[in-house]
């Protein structure tokens, strides 16, 4: 959402910003062991986010949905945490909570 994913500069000049994947980002910086708890909140790139991270999963997963953004909603972030192999184990007013079944 441009509403919360823009930083405002003077002549309304932008920046280009390399990014890597969620995935890439973990292998890079070494990170092979388990992880226990996660919490994203990207502000509606979640479920991409879920998608790209392959193989790895935490054994508690906190996501956040944005109800304003169609295509993250409640429905959405839970049907992919159930096809990931996680239980949802609670949901409040902006979050789901999943663990991992393993």
């Amino acid at each position: 959402d441009k509403e919360y994913s823009t930083t405002l500069l003077p002549n309304n000049n932008k920046i280009s910003v390399k990014t890597i994947g969620f995935k890439s980002l973990l292998l890079n910086l070494g990170c092979n062991r388990k992880i226990d708890l996660m919490s994203i909140d990207t502000e509606g790139s979640e479920p991409d986010i879920l998608e790209g991270m392959g193989n790895i999963r935490p054994q508690i997963l906190i996501v956040e949905y944005n109800t304003a953004n169609y295509r993250n909603d409640v429905k959405l972030i839970s049907n992919i945490l159930t096809n990931m192999n996680y239980n949802i184990k609670h949901t409040t007013t902006c979050n789901v909570i999943g663990y991992y079944k393993g």
